[in-house]
């Protein structure tokens, strides 16, 4: 054992919180220090490539007074990475060149632990008093680059879902796990059940409204008139068509099987499909129905077992454009060689 003594950038009376060996490269290590008690709120996160022998800051494109707490390394890609500050959990897919922060609905809170379920590549994080959070199947970040962001929209690659009928307890049909149970039974939502497609916007759908305020408010920024657009284009704005993005999955032989529809916003959004195709009877005349907790919604027929294909297009304006990237997946039973039925048992 030797003593490394000296980091740069930082005082002698740092504390240690996290130091992780590269999972890739034995002469590479990783060092999470801070030393807020000197009232040095920095993110210090620290590389080495020669065993300790120099080391470098890693940590610099991190928002200030992000305290860091942990650091994890992806186990197939060597430069993906993963840290847990002060404030939130961030990624990067450069070894440490550019930190992106992670949303998705988690609050603003102290994460202080992060670990990898490498089987099902998971992102499990512990926060200081508001529970666990899980990132369900980060694999689309290993196929990010800087060049394919800047593409107009990407499609990743699809993982394998499992073919089964979810359980419904007490004819719990909202999904919610704990049907009329009441708000004492705790509960926390699972993965989103089905197929389950990953896609990225760069800029997102505007309709022709949004694109014409967007122009308004630079020129009223600079001080110049906003031009009226006259009646023919506010009645066009009026009947357009809302843009949508439109995942569309397909049988092995081309057919159409569903088309759903995904958020619009710029970043990465993730859409579920149930492995069922549309609903029979999916128009409801009476808008004011309500199903009891033991009725079923309209819902079509379960899909079968095989290898299917995604597609996204865009619709602006009625028009439908296909985007590029097309991704094959299976649909795999979760029972081999067996049926299974629901029945009811009398004594």
């Amino acid at each position: 054992w030797r003593a490394i003594e000296r980091l740069p950038g930082i005082t002698e009376d740092f504390f240690v919180n996290d130091i992780k060996a590269d999972l890739h490269d034995v002469d590479t290590v990783y060092v999470v220090v801070d030393d807020h008690k000197s009232g040095d709120f920095t993110p210090y996160i620290f590389k080495s490539t020669n065993r300790g022998g120099t080391w470098t800051l890693i940590s610099e494109s991190l928002p200030e007074r992000h305290v860091v707490w942990r650091i994890v390394q992806d186990h197939e890609r060597p430069g993906l990475l993963f840290a847990a500050t002060e404030f939130g959990v961030f990624f990067t897919i450069d070894g440490g060149g550019q930190w992106v922060k992670l949303a998705g609905g988690v609050p603003v809170i102290s994460f202080r632990d992060l670990v990898i379920q490498k089987r099902e590549n998971d992102l499990v994080g512990a926060t200081f008093g508001r529970g666990f959070f899980i990132l369900d199947d980060y694999t689309p970040l290993r196929h990010i680059t800087e060049q394919s962001l800047q593409a107009e929209a990407l499609l990743f690659p699809v993982r394998d879902a499992d073919w089964y009928i979810p359980k419904l307890p007490l004819g719990d049909f909202e999904e919610n796990g704990k049907s009329s149970q009441g708000d004492s039974f705790y509960v926390a939502p699972n993965p989103p059940f089905g197929a389950v497609f990953t896609y990225f916007l760069k800029d997102g759908l505007k309709t022709s409204e949004e694109q014409r305020r967007e122009q308004e408010k630079k020129l009223e920024e600079q001080g110049e008139d906003t031009p009226y657009p006259g009646w023919d284009a506010l009645r066009a704005e009026e009947v357009e068509d809302s843009p949508a993005i439109i995942l569309t999955v397909s049988d092995a032989d081309g057919n159409v099987v569903r088309r759903v529809e995904g958020p619009i916003e710029p970043g990465f959004h993730r859409v579920a499909w149930n492995m069922r195709y549309p609903a029979p009877d999916p128009v409801d005349l009476d808008p004011d129905t309500d199903f009891a907790p033991w009725e079923s919604p309209p819902q079509g027929p379960l899909a079968v077992p095989g290898t299917y294909s995604v597609s996204m297009s865009k619709r602006v304006n009625g028009e439908m454009v296909e985007l590029p990237s097309p991704q094959a997946f299976v649909l795999k039973p979760l029972f081999e060689g067996g049926l299974v039925t629901n029945c009811l048992l009398y004594t």
